[in-house]
């Protein structure tokens, strides 16, 4: 859409909200109150966004609250990302009084509100993470929504519309230092939450998407953080293992590069760290050794495949997989079709 490439060079913005406003409440067609919230998200992320008035943003409020529920992912996308930058224009106060009303699960959330407000936190994280820097509370909040969308005993048919957010909001918190800095007391809920979706006595309560981003999700922790993954590192490494046979191909490739990073075979240029079998000795160790059946299993699948996919990694034309950017979603979003 054109609107959202000129909305940066407006000067008086409010005119335009209401507009934008009023077309989507009005509009029929999808597309068309898609093609206008994107306009106001970049009304929202504009240079002068704060100079909003009272009116406007309780407008741009109102437009990111409604139709919550609705099943069209381009809405949902662009009425949370709305959201999460305009948690980064009002006031502090007023930015954590919107958190805690649209994008922290609540006891007795249905399935589908427990999506919305996930979309909407992992906006905010996006978005406006210096809002969770400063707050164990908050922090502690994500880490209570992710284990409530991530809990093996829900029963609903609907249960991918939130699992697969929340293992999102994981892996994006993780890989924020200002979320979760090291020694911070939420990273360890937050992985074992990932692990969970693709442990075999649980993993049969998760879609294959949700295991796929929980694969994605650990393996990313793993080759920027492993500080912090490491303590859990057996655990990751036994998931991973456990889907490197899996019928669906995006699972076993993400479990193969989840197990690859969390062993540390692999080159990690930004750490200088070459990759080694240091990481592979202590889990077959930690397994019970060589001959146990998890030490058994890791060493052969090393010598067929781990090995050769690290190999892969150390070449001089190696093109990186990574998707670790937490922002990314902003990027793709922004990137979208013009409408």
């Amino acid at each position: 859409m054109a609107l959202s490439a000129l909305i940066p060079l407006q000067t008086r913005l409010d005119p335009l909200v209401s507009e934008l406003a009023a077309g989507i409440k009005s509009a029929e067609e999808q597309g068309m109150k898609n093609a206008m919230m994107k306009a106001v998200v970049a009304v929202v992320q504009a240079p002068n966004a704060k100079s909003l008035s009272a009116a406007s943003i309780q407008a741009i409020e109102a437009l990111t609250k409604s139709n919550a529920d609705s099943v069209d992912s381009r809405w949902q996308l662009l009425r949370s990302q709305a959201f999460g930058a305009l948690c980064g224009v009002v006031p502090q106060d007023a930015a954590l009084q919107l958190i805690g009303s649209n994008a922290i699960i609540d006891a007795g959330d249905s399935v589908p509100a427990q999506a919305a407000k996930l979309h909407c936190l992992a906006a905010v994280i996006a978005e406006s993470p210096a809002l969770f820097a400063g707050s164990s509370e908050l922090q502690s909040r994500i880490a209570s929504s992710v284990d409530t969308a991530l809990a093996p005993d829900v029963a609903s048919v609907q249960r991918a519309l939130a699992s697969l957010p929340a293992a999102r909001v994981a892996k994006n918190t993780l890989l924020n230092l200002d979320i979760a800095p090291a020694g911070s007391p939420i990273i360890a809920p937050l992985i074992e939450a990932l692990v969970r979706v693709v442990d075999p006595p649980t993993m049969g309560a998760f879609d294959s998407d949700t295991q796929q981003q929980a694969l994605a999700g650990l393996k990313s922790v793993a080759k920027h953080r492993f500080a912090i993954a490491e303590p859990q590192r057996d655990a990751i490494v036994a998931a991973a293992m456990a889907h490197v046979r899996d019928r669906n191909i995006t699972v076993k490739l993400a479990a193969e590069r989840c197990a690859l990073y969390a062993l540390r075979l692999a080159n990690v240029p930004a750490e200088g760290f070459a990759g080694d079998s240091r990481g592979l000795d202590a889990y077959v160790q930690n397994m019970g050794g060589p001959a146990s059946d998890k030490g058994k299993q890791v060493v052969d699948y090393h010598r067929r495949v781990l090995n050769k996919l690290a190999d892969t990694t150390r070449e001089l034309d190696y093109a990186s997989d990574d998707d670790d950017d937490p922002h990314r979603e902003r990027a793709v979003a922004n990137s979208d079709d013009e409408a």
